[in-house]
């Protein structure tokens, strides 16, 4: 998990972000533990999202993305991740790899 600026930030965005404002809970997958935390978006693309959540992610992580009211669950890469103050926050860039699996959801 990562606590300071470690980013990739592409130059140009495939798709338009908009300034969108929703709660959406998040899940680190690993291969020992689940960890969730509530998040909300601050832009939304097609591709991809940058939120602010108490979940200390770092770029190449896997999670699963659950934007409330909005139906299906999204799995998505941390691309980029920064600390925020107050300490215990943080801002992540992700990017939309797929819907999560069904044997994933049950």
């Amino acid at each position: 998990m990562a606590s300071s600026l470690q980013s990739f930030r592409p130059l140009e965005r495939s798709s338009e972000r908009k300034p969108v404002k929703m709660i959406a809970h998040l899940f680190a997958i690993s291969d020992d533990e689940l960890c969730g935390a509530g998040a909300y978006t601050v832009d939304l693309s097609d591709n991809g999202s940058r939120v602010r959540t108490v979940l200390d992610l770092a770029p190449g992580e896997l999670i699963e993305f659950h934007p409330f009211g909005l139906g299906n669950a999204v799995l998505a890469r941390v691309v980029w991740a920064k600390a925020e103050k107050p300490a215990g926050r943080h801002e992540v860039g992700l990017q939309f790899v797929g819907s999560v699996p069904k044997n994933l959801e049950d």
